[in-house]
């Protein structure tokens, strides 16, 4: 079998902050609406590592943090219909996620990945 190496790439200091907002309402007796929006803002505050093919170019950080999406959002819906003694409920939502990167180096454009939605839909009995 063949043998792999993962090496550890230590950036030094990271900052993170962000903010999130969710909220959910019965617009009428049997449809629920809920949604969110984030916004994350990750920032290196120091990358000594030279292991890192280039994070820090003359004392300045150019590579951002990896799998941390500046913006995150979500859309949902649900309606229930009573069904003799259970309820039928047709769902769905759409979820966007920014594009990140999938390094802590950034390396592309194989461990970059591009923002992408992706929508789900369902029926459910209970």
């Amino acid at each position: 079998p063949a043998l792999g190496i993962l090496p550890v790439i230590n950036a030094g200091r990271l900052r993170l902050w962000g903010i999130e907002v969710e909220g959910t309402v019965r617009l009428i007796r049997n449809l629920t609406i809920s949604a969110s929006l984030g916004y994350l803002n990750a920032e290196y505050r120091s990358f000594d590592d030279t292991r890192a093919n280039g994070c820090n170019v003359a004392g300045r950080i150019v590579c951002e943090p990896a799998f941390a999406p500046p913006f995150t959002g979500r859309l949902g819906a649900d309606y229930v219909l009573p069904v003799g003694s259970g309820t039928l409920t047709f769902g769905g939502e759409a979820r966007f996620v920014d594009a990140h990167f999938l390094s802590v180096d950034n390396r592309r454009p194989a461990l970059f990945e591009d923002g992408y939605s992706i929508a789900n839909a369902y029926v459910q009995y209970d």
